[in-house]
């Protein structure tokens, strides 16, 4: 089977294009930086690939985990995060600076759609929406607002492909 062969283009393109273009103003504005960034284009291209070839199957199974590992490096980011200009968002392992949101924002849509493709009622939309307020708060807690709000647009936007019923 060729190794490109389950990619979808339509994102994958658009992604490269931004990757090249973001690469060459870094280029431009921080040359130092840019071998740096290279190693990290590169990280972010051979994982697009290995993702794509998950079965998603096997990405349901894991959702609980995803949920509950996303929670604890959220955590970690509390106790044990590196304080910058007042906002404590990376946790730094050795010379590596991780921000755990950023990490978590895939893993927190994957968790939502497994919760939301089950059975339907409003005890799940609302043990849902409660779960995702929690990870909302500890987000803004750090603070980091933009990563929030695109959890809970994430989440909005799980509802509304879940075809949740608008009373709920």
């Amino acid at each position: 089977m060729n190794l490109f062969s389950r990619v979808d283009w339509r994102i994958f393109l658009p992604a490269l294009f931004l990757s090249i273009l973001g690469s060459l103003v870094l280029s431009s504005v921080a040359p130092n930086s840019f071998p740096r960034q290279f190693v990290y284009l590169a990280l972010a291209f051979f994982s697009f690939i290995l993702f794509s070839r998950v079965d998603l199957k096997i990405l349901r199974g894991f959702a609980p985990w995803f949920y509950t590992g996303s929670m604890l490096l959220l955590l970690a980011t509390m106790l044990f995060g590196a304080i910058t200009r007042g906002a404590a968002r990376w946790i730094v392992i050795g010379s590596f600076n991780i921000q755990p949101s950023e990490v978590t924002k895939p893993f927190f849509l994957i968790f939502f759609a497994w919760l939301i493709s089950g059975t339907r009622g409003p005890k799940k939309f609302l043990a849902a929406g409660i779960l995702m307020l929690l990870a909302f708060f500890l987000i803004l807690d750090q603070p980091d607002l933009g990563s929030a709000l695109v959890i809970l647009a994430g989440f909005l936007g799980v509802i509304f492909m879940g075809r949740i019923p608008f009373v709920y």
